[in-house]
């Protein structure tokens, strides 16, 4: 799920809507984490990765 919310919300938003179910482990990244994950050393993302953003800011 990729929101603009924050990651409270969000996780919150996740756990009504079914996608997380409570006391199961699961990972929440914040776009600037997520980005900084996915690319390069030259920022670029590399062949085979995706991803998806959720503000204009991770889009660069």
């Amino acid at each position: 799920m990729v929101t603009g919310d924050n990651i409270n919300t969000a996780r919150a938003i996740a756990t009504k809507c079914g996608i997380l179910l409570p006391g199961e482990d699961f990972l929440c990244l914040e776009g600037k984490e997520f980005n900084r994950l996915i690319r390069n050393e030259k920022g670029e993302v590399g062949q085979g990765q995706g991803g998806a953003c959720s503000s204009t800011n991770t889009k660069s």
